[in-house]
């Protein structure tokens, strides 16, 4: 039996990959989620009868005021995010000189400018 650490960690990118992996590591720790991504994750149901510990999140990283109502939403679920992991990210592989600017701009959205937003939001909370 999964013992309740009573702490609650938001992942970014949770759907797939490494943050699926983290999601199901810290959930088994005994963590509550807040899992975002683009796409829901299809291990959901494997959380049984823990499944209130869970809060997905739907969400647009390269849409800035997404980062606000994601920590909101877990905020409100949860009271508190204790740990953070910005863990979204996509890549396009393409040659410089034809590299789409607006592809490009995402990337920066997802990969830089949404991880300082979130952190920024759960920040006063973690202090």
């Amino acid at each position: 039996m999964t013992q309740q650490v009573n702490k609650t960690a938001l992942i970014t990118g949770a759907a797939s990959g490494i943050g699926a992996d983290l999601a199901k590591t810290f959930f088994h720790a005994g963590y509550r989620l807040v899992l975002v991504d683009l796409n829901s994750p299809s291990y959901l149901d494997e959380f049984g009868n823990r499944s209130q510990d869970v809060c997905f999140v739907q969400a647009d990283l390269s849409c800035a005021a997404a980062c606000e109502e994601i920590v909101e939403q877990g905020i409100r679920q949860f009271s508190v995010i204790d740990i953070l992991i910005n863990n979204a990210g996509f890549q396009h592989v393409c040659p410089l000189e034809s590299f789409p600017l607006d592809i490009w701009q995402r990337m920066l959205a997802v990969m830089l400018t949404a991880p300082f937003l979130l952190t920024q939001a759960v920040w006063q909370g973690m202090r």
